[in-house]
């Protein structure tokens, strides 16, 4: 029996394997690598590329630390092509007034600290506290919050005050944000290292490719939990005294078995907006390799990167070639998230080659991947229902950032509280058996 079982090896279940190591842990998960929404690939010859989260801003110290703790090589990345108001070509005067007087009132809302589950603030969404506005004023608002976490309408008042404050950490302005002096970073060889060493370190025993399917309590509570799983060799059963459960909300609302409802009702508040992520390769100047041809159709009508190519790796793009970031969120990933990934990518290179024709023959490689538990939204209520998501249940105790911010910083400081809580409970579990 083990100690320990972690359901999910993202940034939140690694945390927690690495603040969990000198236990007998087992971590089990559904895909095929360990580090969830940043997941990486190298690519050879000083290349690699990341798919989810493109870098680590300089307040983000928890996950900044965690990979310094692991040795995972850091450097220095520049966001400043993020710099500015992103305003659209062709947006008259009285658009471009009228967005910027909405961003005024956000600054507004964000000088007037109150609780996060305020009704003011968590009971309202934006489209609501936006009101009646010029129709390009709308789509720009609208495309806005579909890149941080869903459709306006969706969204929360305090969901935009927060992902719009200091990257994403604080939503009001009167808070002290420390900064890490290197600046934003980038883990060389890709963001995904930091999660792989932090399960190497942990020691844990990592099962990958495995979907956990039902987690349920053993007849004698202080017997643990049966983990039950279906994998490439078929169905797989484990038995630990503790439980942490990393798994998206819905879907630890789907495998835990027996929770009570106040449990359910917080999970199932919680709403994901669904991610590709298409990273797009290109190699060095002169170099003999392999270049990508699209085979497939397209749809012309089709958003295929809502990043615009705006980052890229903080590499030699002559000497050695950079990846640059390409990703479609929510409802722009709903409308292609079922065609195959050759045309994926063919609609992928026609538009990174009509933004940048002098590289279109230097991309090597185009990825893929789904996030069908992209984002959690910020959806109205969940800040009411967090200290319903937090509190463990029994053995079980859950993590990710739909807990906590959504962020990398959010999932790991989750993780290290879960790891933290099932370490009180072993603790419990041996005093009353003593």
């Amino acid at each position: 029996m083990y100690d320990v079982a972690i359901i999910g090896a993202g940034i939140a279940g690694a945390a927690a394997a690495y603040r969990l190591r000198g236990l007998k842990t087992l971590t089990v998960e559904a895909e095929s690598f360990v580090g969830g929404r940043t997941r990486s690939e190298p690519f050879g010859d000083g290349l690699w590329a990341n798919y989810g989260a493109g870098y680590f801003s300089a307040d983000k110290h928890i996950i900044i630390g965690l990979g310094d703790e692991v040795g995972v090589p850091f450097i220095r990345f520049d966001d400043s092509a993020l710099a500015g108001d992103f305003l659209p070509d062709g947006f008259s005067r009285e658009d471009i007034a009228e967005i910027r007087a909405v961003k005024r009132r956000i600054l507004a809302e964000q000088q007037n600290r109150r609780d996060p589950a305020d009704a003011s603030l968590d009971a309202v969404t934006f489209a609501e506290w936006l009101g009646p506005v010029r129709p390009n004023v709308r789509a720009y608002w609208e495309f806005w919050c579909s890149t941080m976490s869903g459709p306006m309408d969706e969204v929360s008042l305090y969901g935009v005050l927060l992902m719009s404050g200091a990257n994403r950490t604080e939503a009001f302005a009167d808070a002290a944000i420390d900064y890490d002096k290197r600046g934003n970073l980038v883990v060389e060889g890709g963001n995904g290292l930091i999660a792989q060493r932090l399960v190497a370190a942990s020691e844990t025993d990592l099962i990958t490719a495995a979907r956990v399917t039902r987690i349920v309590a053993n007849e004698d509570e202080y017997t643990g939990y049966t983990i039950v799983a279906d994998g490439p060799d078929g169905p797989s059963a484990w038995r630990a005294r503790a439980v942490i459960c990393a798994l998206p909300a819905p879907v630890a609302a789907a495998v835990v078995s027996g929770l009570p409802d106040w449990k359910l009702r917080a999970l199932e508040t919680i709403r994901y907006g669904r991610i590709i992520g298409m990273p797009v390769v290109v190699g060095p100047r002169d170099g003999d390799y392999p270049r990508f041809v699209p085979t497939a159709d397209y749809r012309v009508d089709a958003i295929y990167c809502e990043t615009e190519f705006l980052l890229r790796s903080p590499t030699d793009l002559d000497a050695i070639g950079a990846y640059f970031v390409c990703q479609v969120y929510d409802r722009a990933a709903a409308a292609i998230w079922s065609d195959d990934d050759a045309s994926i990518r063919a609609g992928i290179y026609a538009a990174f080659a009509k933004k940048f024709p002098e590289l279109a023959d230097r991309v090597e490689a185009i990825g893929v991947h789904r996030w069908q538990w992209g984002l959690p939204k910020y959806t109205p209520g969940r800040m009411a229902v967090t200290p319903d998501l937090v509190k463990p249940v029994g053995g079980i105790s859950f993590c990710g950032d739909y807990s906590d911010v959504t962020h990398t910083d959010g999932a790991a400081r989750s993780g290290q509280r879960a790891a933290a809580e099932a370490r009180s409970y072993l603790q419990l579990l041996r005093s009353i058996c003593d």
